[in-house]
């Protein structure tokens, strides 16, 4: 079960989206089939990313059905998240996302702000940079991308950080025009 959790965080990070969700699925079958408990709630918090990224990717009925399915996903991940409370920064900043894709910004800006007091009461910096991160993306705010530059370069989040700073020149560019 580690192991899919970790060959689906490969795949999504690479892009290649339908088999990170093929990997959670495999998994998913094989947690059901064998009646494995341990470590199920990583699967099921990993879902709703790969479906809202699917969305973000698609059009039409297709972008319908991704967002119904990370809705139920998300209503997963959060009960989930009664029981291992450290996904919980990771389950409302995808609520986040969630929300801003189906139009409701101040929802989304709301449960972003309680993946960020979450994480930062966790001691989570990683998810703290995370949500940071995507703020950033989303309204275009540079203050919050240096602050997930600063955290993710701090831990030594290579990956993360190369994507952060990459979206930060055009922003600079912007900026300066």
């Amino acid at each position: 079960m580690v192991g899919s959790y970790d060959l689906y965080k490969l795949y999504f990070r690479v892009g290649d989206l339908n088999a990170s969700l093929q990997t959670l699925i495999d998994a998913d079958h094989y947690r059901i089939k064998h009646h494995v408990k341990w470590h199920a709630y990583l699967v099921a918090s990993a879902f709703p990313e790969v479906y809202l990224a699917l969305a973000e990717e698609a059009t039409g009925t297709s972008r319908t059905g991704f967002l119904r399915k990370a809705k139920g996903a998300l209503k997963k991940s959060l009960r989930w998240a009664k029981v291992r409370g450290s996904i919980l920064p990771e389950a409302l900043r995808l609520q986040g996302v969630y929300d801003w894709l189906t139009g409701k910004q101040p929802s989304a800006q709301k449960h972003w702000q309680r993946s960020l007091a979450h994480a930062e009461n966790m001691g989570m910096r990683h998810e703290v940079a995370m949500t940071h991160l995507e703020i950033g993306r989303r309204l275009g705010d540079q203050s919050h991308l240096r602050q997930a530059e600063a955290i993710f370069a701090e831990i030594g989040a290579e990956f993360d950080l190369a994507e952060t700073r990459r979206l930060l020149p055009p922003l600079e560019e912007k900026k300066e025009a």
